[in-house]
């Protein structure tokens, strides 16, 4: 079985073939499965601080999980705090179709959000790139998407003006013209809740859409079923102005039989040595052959929880398993990205609200 490498090159990676028969190791290829970053399902010693907070499921049609689906994402955070090496949450119904989180330890609202994020791996064709203009200013990410989005695209079609949007929607690429981009610049100006509402086409071809706009969407215009399904706009994760117009999510986590971070400093110095082995299912394999076969000479992107974290140029078909490894694949990212594959992605999206240590 010949076994793919993926090696990240700053803002782009390429997809290579390695000379691993049958995926065995030798002397010249040492591989070492990462230990845990600390001793799973830790206990909690006397006067251990308790961080206590509150899980709110959210999705686009603003629907209540049953109590299986809310049973199903207790177990599942539960696991990944402990393949992080923390004590065992304890994860139990709240208020209104919420989940009460408590843990015998000093976390922040980050790190639980880290790891009560979804979990929604995807791998899309990329239909094409562009530079999108710099943002003035940071906006901050919201999780919760607007609770009615016609009422929020009209929002968004009066605040550029109807000039503005036909222009926008005459498009067909990204424009270079100055004049052009000028009558646009109130795009700018829209919310990232506004921008969202928007066709994916026109979030990708104009270019005072920004990155921060894009990034500050919630990730479920990226990971809920229906947008899996249809072409989106990301950024990549190392570009701070690349835009990417994406098709649909072609091969998804389920095609992915494990996960493993592993640690190969002799083979992989030039980037880290840390990197992720993927091993795909029978259905999954033929996924990949399908979309690399088709995009050999393009690109594909790799998307993690909505993040376009590599896109790499497919060189030849890939008919085997992957390893992904790049300068920013470190001992943190490498355990995350397996263990959200490998413990399944979320029914919900959750927002963490209500963080209190004591």
């Amino acid at each position: 079985m010949r076994r793919w490498t993926l090696i990240a090159l700053g803002s782009v990676a390429v997809i290579a073939l390695v000379g691993l028969a049958g995926g065995c190791t030798s002397r010249s290829h040492v591989r070492v499965v990462a230990a845990p970053r600390s001793a799973p399902g830790t206990r909690a010693t006397a006067g251990t601080p308790r961080t206590t907070a509150l899980l709110t499921p959210v999705d686009l049609e603003g629907r209540s999980p049953t109590q299986k689906e809310l049973d199903t994402i207790a177990r599942i955070v539960e696991r990944r705090f402990i393949d992080a090496g923390l004590p065992s949450p304890s994860i139990t119904n709240g208020p209104a179709h919420t989940l009460r989180f408590a843990i015998q330890a000093r976390i922040i609202a980050e790190q639980i959000q880290q790891l009560a994020d979804r979990g929604v791996f995807a791998v899309r064709a990329v239909l094409g790139s562009t530079t999108a203009l710099p943002a003035p200013r940071p906006i901050r990410s919201k999780l919760a998407p607007p609770s009615d989005l016609p009422a929020t695209l009209d929002k968004a079609k009066a605040h550029v003006g109807a000039t503005a949007y036909a222009l926008a929607q005459s498009l067909t690429a990204p424009p270079t013209n100055k004049a052009i981009i000028a009558k646009l610049a109130a795009f700018g100006t829209l919310s990232a809740e506004q921008v969202a509402a928007l066709p994916a086409r026109m979030q990708f071809r104009v270019p005072t859409i920004t990155c921060a706009q894009l990034n500050a969407r919630s990730p479920l215009f990226l990971t809920d079923s229906g947008y899996l399904d249809r072409q989106v706009t990301a950024c990549d994760e190392t570009e701070p102005n690349l835009k990417y117009l994406l098709g649909p999510a072609e091969v998804r986590g389920g095609d992915v039989a494990r996960a493993t971070a592993e640690f190969d400093p002799e083979n992989y110095a030039p980037t880290g040595g840390w990197l992720v082995e993927l091993d795909f299912a029978a259905a999954g394999e033929q996924k990949v052959v399908k979309l690399t076969s088709a995009q050999v000479g393009k690109q594909i992107g790799i998307l993690m929880d909505g993040t376009l974290v590599s896109a790499p140029y497919i060189q030849e078909t890939v008919t085997g398993p992957v390893t992904a490894a790049g300068p920013y694949t470190t001992n943190a990212v490498a355990h995350r990205i397996a263990e959200l594959v490998n413990d399944g992605s979320l029914p919900f999206q959750l927002a963490v609200t209500d963080v209190s240590t004591n």
